[in-house]
């Protein structure tokens, strides 16, 4: 959370958050303990996650500002990518979901795009090894 006044939505942060994100995927445990969804098309079609392993993506929006993309060309919304896209186009994308209001503070809307807080899920799986 960044000081009253301040946004969250900046390069710098946005950077962070998502370098951040990049370490808690990269532990060598995480394969373990992640939420593994075989049966979702875009888990079993995107090679972003098929290289960690099959794990869920984290629930961010850093999915919008840093989605991968296959040697096709096809997008996907994963936060896996390593180059950010532009932030007002990131948010206009992002508040098309019914969900955006979730990961943002409560002064964040259509008109004011600035939020002092950004959540990030990280959604581990069941039955975790060993514990049928």
């Amino acid at each position: 959370m960044v000081k009253e006044g301040e946004n969250i939505f900046t390069r710098e942060r946005l950077k962070r958050i998502h370098d951040i994100e990049k370490k808690i995927i990269s532990h060598e445990n995480f394969p373990m303990f992640c939420f593994k969804d075989y049966y979702h098309p875009v888990i079993q079609s995107d090679p972003a996650v098929k290289a960690i392993n099959g794990c869920a993506p984290l629930n961010s929006l850093m999915s919008y500002f840093y989605p991968s993309k296959d040697l096709m060309g096809n997008v996907y919304y994963d936060g896996l990518g390593d180059n950010m896209d532009k932030i007002d186009s990131a948010l206009k994308l992002a508040m098309t979901s019914a969900k955006f209001y979730y990961y943002v503070d409560e002064k964040m809307n259509s008109s004011f795009l600035q939020s002092r807080l950004i959540r990030t899920e990280v959604i581990f799986g069941a039955p975790l090894k060993g514990k049928l």
